[in-house]
């Protein structure tokens, strides 16, 4: 799952490692472009490459993080905007990835959801938080559109 990979999970092999030739530049801090997704992005292209990776849920790694995400709202929007742009990437990588798509509009959908629970439970502020991250994704999926337009023209 998408949403599984992090960095303080991730083991790998080095050949693995050398035969993806690296991150892609454009994702994760210290990019001009998107702040985050560069792990997840460097694993499917390690799938892509490999073929599979070996996941097991069932290894818990523990990290001490903010209770809620709230907390640190703009951080998390720019992580959206950068699932949204990864999303548009590896939507049309190539004909066999309209799961990746489809997988996009369940994460849409799913949060859409989760606003009106929130909103039908009284609490706007959660409620709210639901819909910035649909669009903070769905900006990241035109930011990427547009990006890669961009460097068509250098």
């Amino acid at each position: 799952s998408w949403a599984s990979v992090t960095n303080l999970t991730i083991f790998l092999r080095a050949d693995a490692v050398k035969n993806v030739h690296g991150y892609d530049e454009n994702f994760g801090l210290g990019s001009n472009v998107f702040e985050g997704g560069e792990e997840t992005d460097f694993i499917l292209k390690i799938i892509e490459r490999e073929g599979a990776i070996l996941y097991y849920p069932d290894i818990k790694i523990w990290h001490r993080q903010n209770s809620h995400v709230l907390i640190n709202l703009k951080k998390q929007l720019g992580y959206e905007e950068s699932w949204g742009a990864l999303f548009r990437k590896w939507s049309f990588a190539d004909k066999k990835r309209l799961s990746v798509l489809l997988a996009f509009l369940y994460f849409l959908i799913k949060s859409l959801m989760g606003s009106i629970f929130w909103a039908l439970r009284g609490d706007f502020k959660i409620a709210r938080f639901y819909l910035m991250k649909n669009k903070a994704r769905l900006q990241g999926w035109i930011k990427y559109g547009s990006f890669k337009n961009s460097l068509r023209d250098i």
